[in-house]
């Protein structure tokens, strides 16, 4: 076979992985300081970590380091989650409910009005449908009972929640509030601590704050609050004790202040007490306590201002927790730092995943789809850094037999044997496929890109 006709071959079967790749990737990921909760593109659900409350769904009650399938239902759309329990919709429109006071399965809540949902929020225990319209699932104990609507408005747009409040934007582009005013968090200026059980300065229905009209994205804590405006500038208030505003001081704000001058923020998280933010390029930056390594930039310390993550614009999605912040890069592969105490990382371990350098983020790949035997276990090779520029190092669930390294026109490099570390610095720069063999058997193929060190400079 002439090497064009290889080559043409190997892009193909590339082209191929791609697709059944891409199926068996991540859609969204939300991390607890408990538990993790993972929606794959084939609708189905993984979890792993705590599940004391069943807020794995799986079934059983207890702990897991590694992500598991939680059933054989692949009709999920969304997932959210807090520490004790679990919330996710289904392509027919129903909501369900599993962990604390729900049992270890999912229960489907009665919902007269069989409209889609558009977002579900755990933490204020909401949803915003289709419809424009909020309801809330938070007084309702029995599932047969029907979903209460929060006010009379159908004109909302996005929504978030942070342990006491509620914050949602208008069609208009209005900002509003309820619940507790704690630290702030509605930014109308007032403000009480949770020791001030006299004010607390609150509501029990949406309330109006302030007048703008260009509010577009918004994302809220137990102590503070970021927001995007229609020309993608970024804008914070709250309590800034680690310096989470990220405008170089701790000082608080319990009305909106704009963040910097960029005007290219397209999405944002809070955590308790840091930021994580997405731009328009795929940069994310993160920002505040590093406390447990959740900022995941390498320097292990506090920061008070914006600090990229990593040295490559690859990001799609994010989300932060309590403790967590959770990437999903370009090619539906999950990347983790933070809180592990529970196994929540997925990576096998119970730890503090502190991140040195950027390629030391925890990663799990997207596991194949044929789940039979391997349900309940990863057989996922997870190699990294990748791209990489000097060596590769391999994660594996079997034992290594030997490895095969081809390039792009389908002709062998290199064998290796019993290696973990494999050192590419002397390749040229490009596509490479490793052929992985294992002693049970088995065989896998991945690819790696070899970069050259002026990439990183």
């Amino acid at each position: 076979m002439k090497f064009n006709q290889l080559f043409n071959l190997i892009i193909l079967l590339i082209l191929i992985s791609f697709k059944n790749h891409a199926q068996n990737c991540w859609k969204k990921v939300v991390q607890t300081d408990l538990h993790t909760i993972a929606l794959k593109n084939n609708g189905t659900i993984w979890s792993w970590g705590r599940n004391a409350n069943g807020q794995l769904g799986n079934g059983e009650n207890g702990d897991t380091s590694t992500p598991k399938l939680m059933n054989d239902e692949s009709d999920w759309t969304d997932i959210d989650a807090r520490e004790f329990y679990t919330v996710a919709t289904k392509e027919d429109n129903s909501l369900w409910l599993w962990g604390a006071y729900r049992g270890n399965t999912p229960i489907k809540f009665v919902d007269s009005s069989e409209v889609g949902w558009k977002k579900i929020d755990a933490d204020g225990y909401i949803g915003l449908k289709v419809d424009g319209t909020i309801w809330s699932w938070y007084d309702i104990f029995d599932p047969s009972e029907n979903l209460i609507q929060v006010g009379k408005f159908n004109f909302w747009q996005d929504i978030s929640s942070g342990s006491h409040s509620s914050l949602a934007i208008a069609s208009n582009g209005t900002l509003w509030a309820w619940g507790k005013n704690y630290n702030g968090i509605f930014g109308n200026g007032n403000q009480s601590s949770h020791s001030d059980s006299t004010q607390d300065y609150g509501s029990s229905e949406p309330i109006q704050i302030g007048t703008s009209n260009d509010w577009k994205k918004i994302s809220a804590g137990q102590q503070f609050v970021l927001a995007i405006k229609e020309d993608n500038s970024l804008w914070a208030w709250g309590k800034n004790t680690y310096g989470q505003f990220g405008n170089g001081t701790t000082s608080d704000s319990f009305v909106p202040i704009k963040i910097g001058n960029d005007k290219d923020w397209i999405d944002i998280k809070v955590g308790l007490y840091h930021s994580l933010a997405l731009k328009s390029n795929g940069e994310v930056y993160s920002w505040g306590d590093d406390a447990s390594g959740r900022l995941g930039n390498g320097s292990n310390s506090s920061t008070k201002t914006p600090k990229k993550i990593g040295l490559f614009s690859l990001w799609k999605k994010i989300n932060a927790s309590h403790s967590n912040s959770v990437l999903i890069d370009n090619y539906g592969e999950v990347w983790t730092a933070g809180k592990n105490n529970y196994g929540q990382l997925g990576n096998g371990k119970f730890f503090n995943g502190y991140v040195r350098s950027w390629h030391f983020l925890i990663k799990f790949g997207c596991f194949g789809s044929s789940l039979g035997i391997y349900k309940n276990h990863i057989t996922e090779q997870v190699i990294y850094p990748n791209p990489t520029f000097e060596k590769i190092y391999l994660r594996n669930y079997e034992t290594i037999e030997k490895i095969e390294i081809y390039n792009s026109l389908g002709q062998l490099k290199e064998i290796f044997t019993n290696s973990k570390t494999i050192n590419i610095s002397k390749y040229n720069n490009g596509l490479y496929l490793l052929k992985i063999k294992y002693v049970n058997g088995t065989t896998t193929t991945k690819k790696i890109i070899k970069l050259g060190k002026n990439v990183y400079n």
